[in-house]
């Protein structure tokens, strides 16, 4: 078992190359992208709407699509309705309070990986420095 850790150990220690780098960076530009694009989008078609009903459904929030004079979200909820299913709200949806939370801090994780690493860092200062970062960031809110 002392071996293993020892590996461990060294595997921490040792820093990130470039291509490890890029993948992190990489990583780190989906995850923010999560904030600013819909995660899933929907679109129904019917014969009263060619154009079709869409839904787009963020980590924050649900939207539907607006066109001129007509809501999708609010469409999509009448028909809902029609055939005995629940409105669509967000506050169905508990993933759209904790999602934001979630990804956040794994974002700054990976970034904070990523800039520490020209110096061998234990993880547990890692998390410290991290928890700190978010701690400082829940005071400014």
């Amino acid at each position: 078992m002392e071996r293993i850790l020892q590996k461990w150990e060294k595997f921490q220690d040792t820093p990130l190359n470039l291509k490890s780098r890029i993948a992190l960076l990489i990583s780190v530009l989906f995850l923010l992208a999560v904030f600013f694009f819909p995660l899933w989008r929907m679109q129904f078609f019917a014969t009263f709407y060619p154009d079709g009903l869409k839904l787009y459904i963020y980590s924050y929030k649900l939207e539907g699509g607006k066109t001129a004079g007509r809501d999708d979200l609010r469409e999509i909820n009448t028909l809902n309705h029609y055939i005995g299913m629940k409105p669509l709200s967000q506050s169905d949806f508990p993933e759209f309070t904790y999602l934001p939370f979630v990804s956040h801090p794994i974002s700054h994780l990976v970034s904070c990986s990523q800039s520490l690493s020209d110096k061998p860092q234990k993880p547990y200062l890692l998390i410290c420095r991290l928890l700190s970062l978010e701690h400082s960031v829940a005071q400014a809110l």
